[in-house]
């Protein structure tokens, strides 16, 4: 496994670069300073991971005939699960209900904005919650449900999985979650069949007929996905529907300007000093883990203590930002790929150093699922893999949702881990 996670993730980046190099549709050029931080990146990434590897290179991913208590029929053939899964697909229902009532009132585009304020929630309790417990919830659901249709066991939690993360797509079809859903697909087949992973998820095969029906479920979800992008453009629906060859090369044309527009923007920003400046200068490492440092903002709110936190000031002007990178493709906003973030922190010196951590830390999760495999410590692998991948957009642990998500995974991985110590002890 230690060796697919790197390659994908080197591969992934090298093909990035080159897909900016060919410069399909004209954009504008990224300088070689740009070029020389993302591939110091790439370099420092990979070298985290290679001295952890070092540390844990006794590692043999072994786990069959291992005993594992939080496997997937834990979570999966559990009632507890199924109830909440029903909890959480009624309350997500009230905000599709509002979102839609917004759509009909007003657009789609004012639809989807309402997500970053309490107008779609409805109180600022609803906002956090839907963030920090909705959100983290349906992204380890599509890890079960992954599972589950890789293993073609089409059961009734599979139906909530499927339900539920529908819903949560709905409510701003976010091109993001989508891309996430996909990629987890694609990893957890491509380890599935390079590990025998049978311990955790139980009994499965991998065929040819299974690979044709993930081809049919992207072509679906990417079909979707090309029509509400589209019409969260046009603000008109059925002329998307009815003018499928246009909206398609338009959808091809965004998706390649989404993967290399970023780049463009990060060069535009190191190139900007009161661009930097406004987004507060050196931030020490503050940017990197913005995530928590909302959360904080949002739990010291709830009992009325003010705490300024600088997702705001980043977030907001990210947001606001109106970055040319072609005059006929008009603005790009808000994605400057995670490199900005360590950037931001210290300058290049945080483009060698945080991202080496980073390494390292997906390096030391491996070696711990491989001594203590379970569900939520693969979920966390999966992730930070995730926010590697994804990378070249955003940096996700810069949001609250995706922090408090491996907050969570740690919590009840290191829970099962605590409750094995004291059954060990019992039995002695």
């Amino acid at each position: 496994m230690c060796n697919i996670i790197i390659n994908i993730h080197s591969v992934w980046w090298v093909l990035l670069i080159f897909l900016s190099k060919l410069n399909l549709y004209s954009l504008n050029d990224v300088s070689t300073y740009t070029y020389s931080l993302i591939i110091s990146y790439i370099i420092s990434i990979n070298i985290g991971y290679l001295v952890a590897n070092s540390f844990f290179k006794e590692d043999n991913v072994c786990l069959v005939g291992k005993c594992i208590v939080k496997n997937l029929a834990y979570y999966t053939n559990n009632v507890k699960m199924n109830l909440l899964l029903i909890v959480m697909i009624i309350v997500s229902s009230t905000i599709l209900h509002r979102f839609i009532g917004i759509i009909l009132m007003s657009s789609f585009s004012d639809a989807h904005f309402a997500r970053l304020s309490t107008e779609l929630f409805g109180s600022p309790l609803m906002m956090i919650l839907y963030n920090n417990l909705i959100i983290p919830f349906s992204l380890f659901s599509m890890i079960l449900f992954c599972f589950l249709l890789l293993k073609q066991n089409y059961n009734f939690c599979f139906f909530l999985l499927c339900v539920f993360i529908s819903i949560v797509f709905c409510i701003g079809f976010g091109k993001n979650m989508i891309l996430m859903l996909l990629l987890q697909l694609f990893f957890i087949s491509l380890i599935m069949y390079k590990v025998d992973l049978r311990s955790l998820v139980g009994e499965y095969k991998s065929n040819f007929i299974i690979v044709k029906k993930l081809m049919g479920l992207g072509t679906f979800l990417i079909f979707i996905t090309l029509l509400f992008s589209a019409s969260r453009e046009t603000g008109d629906f059925t002329a998307v529907f009815l003018n499928l060859e246009e909206s398609f090369n338009n959808f091809m044309n965004e998706t390649v300007i989404y993967m290399v527009g970023p780049f463009r923007a990060l060069d535009y920003a190191v190139h900007n000093p009161p661009f930097l400046e406004h987004l507060g200068g050196i931030t020490y490492g503050n940017s990197s883990i913005m995530g928590i440092d909302k959360l904080f903002d949002w739990i010291f709110s709830l009992v009325g203590i003010e705490y300024n936190s600088s997702y705001e000031q980043i977030g907001e002007t990210l947001q606001e930002a109106k970055i040319s990178i072609n005059n006929e493709k008009g603005y790009f906003n808000f994605a400057f790929s995670s490199i900005l973030y360590y950037y931001l922190d210290f300058r290049f010196v945080g483009v060698i150093i945080i991202p080496f951590f980073v390494g390292f830390i997906l390096r030391f999760l491996i070696h711990k699922f491989n001594k203590y495999p379970s569900v939520p410590i693969f979920a966390l692998i999966i992730f930070i893999l995730m926010c590697c991948i994804m990378g070249f957009f955003n940096w996700e642990l810069s949001k609250p949702g995706p922090f408090a998500y491996c907050l969570y995974l740690i919590y009840f991985h290191y829970t099962f881990l605590v409750c094995k110590k004291i059954k060990r002890k019992v039995y002695k």
